[in-house]
């Protein structure tokens, strides 16, 4: 027993000096995870348009861009955020039609003019979005931006790989 009372007391001193430890306070507003980041995403299938290309050993060279859309909430809806992905989800086809449809229009290219080709892209895809919010009642309730992911120009020896077909 008398050997006992000293770890005893020992265990009791360990247990106080290891304490209470408290997380320093914010200097920041904070949020939690679930407000942090896009509330939605959605990547749109790849657009290759054939252009030609000054400087290229062929006359036309691939252009390959990916577009993705970010959806966020900007206040409470009776709208829910994978009614705002359906519809870019819908619009994938007609947004993937209109960018390719303009760059195809497009004179000689070069790799220096990519990024206006970018601009390009966007602009566009930004059109056929605007002219469908305007008809849906909650679009006020989101910001749904248009980005590029991808954009490369690759030789017109190759394809890509077909996408598996889409589910309904």
């Amino acid at each position: 027993m008398t050997k006992s009372i000293p770890v005893l007391f020992a265990l009791v001193t360990l247990l106080g000096l290891s304490g209470c430890v408290t997380q320093p306070t914010a200097t920041t507003p904070t949020a939690a995870t679930s407000t942090l980041g896009d509330r939605a995403t959605y990547k749109l299938e790849e657009i290759v348009v054939s252009l030609p290309l000054a400087g290229s050993q062929g006359p036309y060279q691939n252009l390959h861009i990916t577009l993705a859309v970010f959806i966020n909430p900007l206040r409470e809806s009776y709208s829910y955020d994978y009614e705002a992905q359906g519809l870019v989800r819908r619009l994938e086809p007609r947004i993937n039609s209109t960018v390719s449809a303009s760059l195809l229009e497009l004179d000689t290219q070069t790799i220096a003019n990519t990024k206006a080709l970018r601009i390009k892209a966007i602009a566009e895809a930004e059109k056929v979005l605007a002219n469908t919010l305007r008809n849906w009642t909650y679009a006020a309730d989101y910001k749904i931006e248009i980005n590029v992911l991808n954009i490369y120009w690759t030789d017109s020896s190759g394809g890509r790989e077909p996408s598996p077909a889409s589910r309904w």
